[in-house]
Parts: C-alpha cells; structure tokens; sequence
C-alpha cells in the first residue's frame, strides 16, 4: 500500500480539493487524484512541498507517525 489514502486523509484534514493541492503544486487535479488512488507516487521533491501544503512531516505523509502537530511547548510539564 502507497501513501494514497494517507495523503488524501491529509488533503480533507485541511479542507482542501484536489484541484487545490494542484494548483499549489503546479501539477493536473488528475495527478493528485492518480496519488491518492496509488496509481503511481510523487516525486521526492513533490512529497517535500506537499508537507508544507499539508502541514505534516514526510513520516506522517508515509503513514510512519500520528497526525499530530510538532509543536515542542505541548511537550512541557507546567
């Protein structure tokens, strides 16, 4: 299994459309729509700008950790 239903997961977290995770990416709506089915994966350069257009991390991306932001002050014991 690809990243497909990871990404697509991430694109509705943040209340985006395929068509504008395209256009961000300067790619076709048929290429994201191709990711998230698995047909074929993204470039490293293209996983790299979709974490910044998602706003998660290559792990989360791949599935690899939970759809937490990395925010460090959460992490301290007042």
């Amino acid at each position: 299994m690809g990243i497909g239903p990871k990404l697509k997961e991430l694109r509705c977290k943040v209340g985006l459309t395929q068509k504008e995770i395209a256009e961000r990416l300067c790619v076709t709506y048929q290429a994201v729509s191709r990711w998230e089915n698995d047909d074929v994966e993204p470039s490293i350069d293209t996983l790299q700008e979709l974490t910044k257009v998602l706003d998660c991390t290559l792990d989360q991306l791949f599935g690899n950790s939970p759809l937490v932001n990395a925010d460090p002050t959460n992490d301290l014991i007042q």
